[in-house]
């Protein structure tokens, strides 16, 4: 059976049409079910994630209409009409789905290319899939493969390494300073968008210690409630500022909160232990001469976005790499996937040969039974069935071979041919 995928991404579809798609893990088991019923599939795998609804499957009945029921489905499930959404699916027939599905599984398909969380999201669905009966032969080795390449790929690439936000170089530059975060206070000046993923990023980290100083208070203790820190006043950072191992500022002022006089302060009081400070306020929130300041590390978004652009420069060279081990790997699948058409031939072949070899064997000993002994016939079937072996290992490993490399087929057709054996052969392009 040939695979496909049909669906919709964060490329080609709005966040408002992706969430009235979009299936929870609780959902899936029944309409995997419905899914297969109606667009009368073999196999279906449905990953839903944020930035995906993607129906992988597998079907026998008129295989190249399969997406289109798929996406039908789809559409009717959540009673939207399917001729406003069809310029916004996709679809995939054999190997660019294999090729789809392993770009996907890498995170090359990502809004963030490199992140981790899609595999596990990936291989959740999968499980969900095989734990209703819903995924064999076909896509089974398929997302497994595709779980294989992933990993290979983060491996050999380092992808997921090179960070391309602002917000996670900042995190790393900070580890840079101080090495393991964990036990260094994160004081953050703002509750707006920026620093709560900003903060975010440092709690992936291992900072369990926030300070939150906001203008509205409200904002400020909801924020520092949600990573277990401290809210202050705003009128109370000068007082504070010296327990920062890092100062995360991203207000809305429209001119300087901290000055040099300020942090020389902060640092008197910490004994001029290292502070690193981050910047990321437009207009800036820190003034430019605490640059001068020894053992203040300060960055700005200017600074930021630089060490930015040199991370997509370098993650671009790791895409290239990442497409060059994907497109190895679609190759060794075709193989895979060619030889395995030829396995019911091969099989078949052989159930045929030791069928006349048995009986052969059956007739010698009815014939001769009495005058050999149980080890002379054990004999003399062990040496039958080598010679059987024999003679057909080399005729296999050939056709194996013309599987692999795609002319199978037509060396398929004639064994069936010449041997009677009864069998439905693959298609041509199959083999």
């Amino acid at each position: 059976m040939e695979v496909f995928i049909a669906g919709i991404n964060h490329k080609s579809a709005s966040l408002d049409v992706r969430e009235c798609l979009a299936l929870s893990y609780e959902d899936i088991p029944p309409v995997l079910h419905a899914l297969r019923k109606t667009a009368e599939l073999e196999e279906a795998v449905i990953v839903s994630t944020c930035n995906r609804v993607e129906i992988y499957g597998a079907a026998a009945v008129e295989p190249d209409s399969a997406p289109e029921r798929a996406q039908r489905f789809l559409a009717e499930l959540r009673g939207l009409d399917y001729g406003a959404l069809e310029p916004m699916f996709y679809s995939h027939l054999g190997e660019d789905t294999v090729s789809h599905l392993f770009n996907v599984a890498s995170s090359l398909d990502s809004l963030v290319v490199g992140e981790t969380q899609i595999l596990a999201q990936v291989r959740r669905s999968f499980l969900v899939a095989v734990q209703e009966h819903c995924v064999g032969r076909t896509l089974r080795p398929l997302f497994e493969r595709a779980f294989t390449v992933a990993k290979e790929v983060h491996t050999a690439t380092g992808i997921g390494e090179t960070r391309v936000s602002v917000s996670s170089v900042a995190v790393d530059l900070a580890e840079r300073i101080f090495g393991d975060l964990s036990g260094h206070t994160v004081f953050v000046t703002g509750a707006g968008a920026t620093a709560t993923l900003a903060m975010t990023h440092f709690h992936d980290r291992g900072v369990r210690n926030f300070i939150v100083a906001n203008r509205t208070s409200k904002h400020g203790e909801n924020l520092a409630k949600e990573f277990g820190g401290e809210a202050i006043q705003f009128d109370s950072i000068a007082a504070r500022l010296h327990e920062a191992d890092v100062l995360l500022t991203a207000t809305g002022s429209y001119k300087p909160i901290f000055d040099a006089d300020m942090l020389n302060a902060a640092l008197k009081k910490r004994r001029y232990r290292p502070m690193y400070v981050l910047d990321i306020a437009v207009p800036r929130d820190v003034h430019p001469e605490v640059n001068r300041i020894a053992n203040i590390y300060l960055y700005d978004v200017d600074d930021l976005e630089a060490v930015v652009r040199e991370n997509l420069a370098e993650r671009e060279e790791k895409v290239a790499h990442a497409l060059d081990i994907i497109g190895t790997e679609v190759g060794k699948f075709r193989a895979y996937r060619r030889q395995l058409a030829a396995e019911p031939v091969i099989r078949a072949w052989r159930e045929a040969a030791h069928a006349v070899r048995q009986a052969e064997f059956e007739r010698l000993k009815n014939k001769l039974g009495e005058n050999l002994t149980k080890e002379q016939l054990e004999e003399i079937e062990y040496a039958t069935e080598r010679v059987v072996n024999r003679f057909l290992g080399g005729a296999i490993d050939k056709l194996k071979e013309f599987s692999r490399n795609g002319t199978g087929a037509l060396y398929m057709e004639a064994v069936a041919d010449l041997f009677e054996i009864e069998k439905n052969l693959p298609p041509p392009g199959e083999g």
